[in-house]
Parts: structure tokens; sequence; C-alpha cells
């Protein structure tokens, strides 16, 4: 559900396929339902088994839950189009929703794709090895169906830095640096922030990095204001001395009283740029992530007329769009202001209006005080123009329709 929040920390000790399902699990997916399609999945690939159990255990001295898994498999790895069809064949037999299975296909779709551009090669020239495994389509299902049981495919889902490691990992092609070039280009193209260490060892495998990446996570450095619900602890198979090797991954809510934010005001002066280079520039911060850019006409240094540009935005986005200010205006600096701010409850409802023996959709925009005294209601224009034109009714009557069914 859209009022859920779900934070996935892999900070500390980084993320694989097995730590995500066994944070879910711990987090209140269901074991038996989570482990018996993991095994249906891989039951799906030619000669592949598994056994597969969720243990208690302790990393770093603190509890967490354990994938164990045993998987048998045929010698010759398999193809990237026998892997993508498994995964549909799993996905409609373990799966309940169409948001499930596109989950799954996707994360394994994006490993793919990674891996046949880093050796410059088609999908069906490819030849795999640690990304063409039973494990990879086995974490893909159950993380799937974790997330489906849990109802969190329709969550906000927020991401802390990734810690991928560091040092030499051996691997099928040689020697790397950690993180390997799958992990790091899943990472890079799905622009999730990453940094090194804290240990020399590798702390997030691609299959990890592409199941994080497929839920497409609002990077912050942070964790978001929220109303906690519960944590998930899922461990890493080895034992670090240097940190726990435990994935985290939080649960919460977004509740009436969470109604403060905080936002970052960018500001800087131009005095040499034309309206045409403005208004052009605020039509791209908006595209790129502003929540409004406004410019105020200004006397500035010297008695020269000029213009002081405002944007509000997400901390996260504030460096992006401080560089974009730059590039397009010309400005040699950009300030920055950190805002607490207090927001309206807001939702979405749907009205029907009738007209001439059709019915016709309007979203409705109803903005309510943390108290829930209505502040004021609003059809979405878009909605009323495409009416509008499909109907020949003005604009002005639609509204008054609106109102009408709004007040019944």
């Amino acid at each position: 559900m859209k009022d859920k929040i779900l934070v996935i920390d892999a900070s500390s000790a980084g993320i694989s396929g097995d730590m995500l399902v066994a944070s879910l699990v711990d987090l209140g997916a269901p074991q038996r339902y989570v482990l018996e399609a993991m095994v249906e999945a891989v039951k799906v690939l030619e000669q592949g088994e598994a056994e597969i159990d969720v243990e208690e255990a302790k990393r770093g001295g603190f509890r967490c839950k354990l994938i164990k898994a045993k998987y048998k498999q045929r010698e010759t790895s398999y193809t990237p189009t026998e892997i993508l069809e498994a995964v549909k064949t799993a996905a409609k037999i373990t799966t309940h929703t169409k948001k499930a299975a596109e989950y799954a296909y996707r994360a394994v779709k994006m490993l793919i794709d990674t891996e046949a551009h880093l050796h410059n090669k088609t999908i069906d020239n490819l030849h795999l090895h640690e990304t063409a495994g039973a494990d990879t389509l086995a974490e893909a299902i159950g993380a799937a169906v974790a997330l489906e049981q849990l109802d969190l495919l329709d969550a906000q889902i927020y991401a802390t830095p990734v810690a991928v490691g560091g040092g030499l990992i051996k691997f099928s092609h040689g020697i790397t640096p950690s993180p390997s070039p799958a992990a790091l280009s899943i990472l890079t193209i799905s622009e999730i922030p990453f940094h090194g260490g804290p240990v020399e060892m590798e702390l997030t495998t691609p299959t990890g990095a592409s199941l994080l990446a497929a839920l497409n996570p609002k990077p912050t450095r942070f964790y978001p204001q929220i109303t906690p619900i519960k944590i998930g602890f899922g461990g890493g198979l080895k034992e670090i001395d240097a940190l726990p090797n435990i994935l985290r991954i939080i649960l919460g809510s977004k509740t009436a009283e969470d109604t403060q934010d905080t936002i970052v005001q960018l500001e800087t002066n131009v005095d040499d740029v034309t309206g045409e280079v403005i208004s052009r520039t605020s039509e791209i911060l908006m595209k790129q992530g502003a929540l409004d850019v406004a410019t105020t006409p200004a006397y500035l240094k010297k008695g020269r007329p000029g213009w002081v540009i405002k944007v509000l935005c997400r901390q996260e986005e504030a460096f992006k769009l401080s560089n974009i200010l730059m590039l397009e205006t010309g400005t040699l600096g950009v300030r920055t202001l950190t805002i607490p701010r207090y927001l309206a409850r807001r939702r979405m409802e749907t009205k029907i209006l009738n007209i001439k023996g059709k019915k016709y959709k309007v979203r409705v925009k109803v903005s309510e005080t943390p108290e829930g005294k209505l502040i004021r209601v609003k059809p979405e224009f878009k909605d009323l123009e495409k009416i509008s034109e499909e109907t020949e009714v003005p604009l002005t009557q639609l509204q008054k329709m609106v109102q009408g069914e709004i007040e019944n």
C-alpha cells in the first residue's frame, strides 16, 4: 500500500539475494510459503533441485535470519533464454499478482542485460557463469513472493548508500576489484549511491544489486521520517570479524502526524541571461525533480537589473539540480538552505460524471489539515480538459458538475 514505507539499509554489510530474502522473512513474510516458492522455481529448470531452509543465526553477536540452501543443477550453465523463460514460468506458479511476476523478471533481465553489455554480446551469444545458476532464480522468486505477501510492491521504498566492500575478488573471469563489474554496472545505471569498504571483500553481489535496483528505491542518506512498525535482519553466509554481516530492512508507515519533512532551497543571482534561458532552465529543473522554481526580478551589484532564481527540492536532488543551475545559467555558485516544512494531508479521489449517457472519470485532489479539516477540493484540470474536448461541454460547467458530485 502507498502509506507503507520500506527502508533497505545495506550501508554496512551490503546486499545479496539470500540476505534480502532472509530479511523479508524476518520482517514477517510467511517462511513456509516463501521457501516452497523458491524450491518450486528451481524445479522449473532442467535437472534443477533445491533444499532450502531458514535458520536463526548470529552475525557479530546480533540475531538474524539466514537462508541455507543446497542446489543441484546440470553441469553446463543455463542459457540466458532458459533462465528468463524459467523466471516467467516460475512466477506464474508461485506469484498471485502481475507486479510480483514483473519484479522477478525485471531483476533477472537486468542482470542478464548487464552481463551482455559488459561482454559486448547479444543475449543469444552470451555465456553466463555465476548469474546463470539456480540460486539466482530462487532468490528472485523468493524476494518477489515475500514482497507480495507483505504487500510491499506498492510501498514507498528507500535505500541508504550501499556498502560494496573492497579489495580483489576471484570469479569465473579471473581476479577483479570489488564490487564485481556486474554489480558496479547495475548500481551505476540505476543511480543507486554506494561506497567502498568497510572491509576488503565482496559485500554486494550482482543478484543483490539487481533485486535492489528492480525496486527502483529512492536514495537517501538518512532514514526518512516514518512511524516504525518492524525490523527485519537478514544475515550473510560468512561471519565477518570487523562488522555484523547483516542486511536490515525497516517497515514503517506515514501517519496523519507525519506532516513535516525537510527540503532544500537552492538560490542563485543572475544578471546576464535572457528570459528565454531562465524559462528553459525552470522547465529542465522541474523535469529533473524540482518541487518548485520561482524567479524574482532584483537589482544586483552596481545597480544592474537581474534575477534571483529559487528552487525547492528534496535533499537527495540538491546536488544534481545545483549542477543544472550552473550549466544552464552560467552562474558560478548556488546557495543552499535546508528548510523544515509542514504539509497538508493530501489524497486523490475519483468522481464520475454522467454526460450525454456516457460516464467519465475525474480525479479530484482533496487537501486537509493534519487534524482532518478540509482545506479545498480541486478537480484535475487535464481530466476536465479531455472531457471538454470530447463532449464540447465548457470547462466552467464541468467544474460545477464536479462540485455537485463532491457536495453529494
